[in-house]
């Protein structure tokens, strides 16, 4: 049994087979058909050298970032401890002698404090 050249395939894709061959040997006998496949590779070069760069440029980024907000939080104070001390200026609030009867408000500011749990 004799098979064709191009190995055990049936006759439809042997006309294919021999197709992409003829393309094939017809771009390579073009004369811009290597250098457009160069420019093709020496443009895909540059776009992975981008991304490269880019992604190591955003790495030293969050580095330098990092870096700095741990170096200016070294000395503050702890949030809670801060909080905890803050006086805030008040209205003095006059009662009548049973201390049911509001009078008088006095003050600019209209603040009342309640605490962190009644929020």
């Amino acid at each position: 049994m004799v098979h064709a050249s191009y190995a055990i395939v049936p006759p439809q894709m042997q006309t294919s087979l021999a197709r992409r061959r003829r393309l094939r040997r017809a771009i390579a006998r073009r004369p811009g058909g290597r250098a457009a496949t160069t420019a093709v590779t020496v443009l895909g070069a540059a776009a992975a050298t981008f991304v490269a760069s880019s992604v190591f440029a955003g790495f030293i980024g969050l580095l330098v970032l990092v870096s700095g907000y741990n170096h200016f939080s070294q000395g503050l104070p702890e949030p809670v401890a801060a909080l905890a001390g803050i006086e805030f200026e008040q209205q003095t609030i006059l009662y009548e002698r049973t201390g049911k009867i509001e009078l008088a408000r006095l003050g600019e500011l209209k603040r009342e404090l309640i605490v962190f749990d009644d929020i």
